[in-house]
């Protein structure tokens, strides 16, 4: 399944936080990918409601989103020679406002050198400045995850996104 995380909360983000600090409380959303064409069925919403719940998921989250990044070269390397007709790349990142950050699917349209640009393909829901359909540039370094859509709905990477159903089963 795809994923989309909105990650609200009453403090920084993670990349920002100190060391040993607890993850915000936030809300945890499914939006979706549907601009880019995913015939995928849409993520149900998953709530976390404490700050213990929330570093609970970073620490479980934490090996998903490393091999992300760590198989981020090779799709990276397969969209600059060029995927077939209908498939679509888009990577996973945070945008941030001032109190809250939220996970989002970036859909690529070019990379050049350590820079990807895009547009904003997920439902934003919290983040003050931005919206769906929006472009937007990020680092590699800011890279989550990553997913390669298939016309008929098969997805490769999302690591991420399929942590977060085992993490949905888990916790119901």
């Amino acid at each position: 399944m795809l994923l989309g995380l909105l990650l609200a909360g009453c403090g920084k983000s993670e990349s920002t936080q100190p060391a040993g600090s607890p993850s915000p409380v936030r809300k945890v959303l499914a939006p979706g990918l549907a601009p880019m064409g995913s015939n995928a069925p849409k993520d149900e919403p998953v709530e976390i409601s404490s700050a213990e719940a929330g570093a609970e998921f970073d620490r479980a989250m934490a090996p998903y989103s490393a091999r992300g990044r760590a198989s981020y070269p090779d799709a990276k390397r397969r969209f600059l020679a060029g995927l077939p007709p209908g498939d679509a790349f888009a990577v996973i990142t945070n945008l941030h406002s001032p109190r809250a950050f939220e996970m989002v699917f970036i859909g690529v349209t070019s990379i050049e050198g350590d820079q990807i640009h895009g547009l904003i393909t997920s439902d934003i829901r919290t983040v003050a400045g931005y919206k769906e359909g929006d472009r937007y540039t990020l680092s590699e370094r800011d890279v989550i995850d990553w997913v390669i859509l298939h016309p008929d709905g098969v997805e490769e990477g999302n690591l991420v996104g399929k942590f977060l159903d085992e993490w949905r089963l888990a916790h119901r």
